[in-house]
């Protein structure tokens, strides 16, 4: 049997964390996470949504169902920089509006944590806007592991 002098010691350090991933589509900065679809206005005019990450992890493109209430609906998409708004129709508060499109109703932008984007959508006729938003995990930027 070995006294507590020879016996060796290990000191490493084991620590666990979660992360989060929430993406949501609002009518306001601030807007809070409904756990519904958005629907805009009846409208053919261009109407404004944000996109909010309000989880702790990078989100590198998420999936954007959006559909109208009348036949054959379709839309164009601008955006502003990452926590700029529109002042105008197509206007940013600094920088000038991106148009975007869907990829098999993917868009592909990385929204890091605690950022937005200001969408202008505008419709093809009168429509109801619903617009669905969903992140598959694959669709997050891969969380890290350190050891110490």
């Amino acid at each position: 049997m070995a006294d507590a002098a020879t016996l060796g010691r290990v000191t490493a350090t084991t620590s666990y964390s979660s992360a989060t991933f929430k993406l949501h589509a609002t009518t306001t900065v601030n807007g809070a996470i409904t756990g519904t679809a958005l629907v805009l206005s009846n409208s053919n005019a261009k109407q404004f949504f944000y996109i909010r990450n309000t989880g702790t992890m990078q989100i590198n493109s998420y999936t954007m169902t959006v559909t109208g209430s009348a036949s054959g609906s379709s839309f164009t998409y601008r955006r502003c920089n990452a926590n700029v708004a529109f002042t105008a129709a197509d206007t940013c508060a600094s920088g000038t509006p991106t148009t975007f499109t869907l990829s098999s109703n993917v868009a592909t932008l990385t929204i890091p944590a605690g950022t937005n984007f200001h969408i202008h959508i505008s419709p093809n006729k009168t429509t109801t806007p619903t617009i669905n938003i969903s992140v598959a995990r694959s669709q997050v930027a891969a969380g890290t592991t350190t050891n110490s």
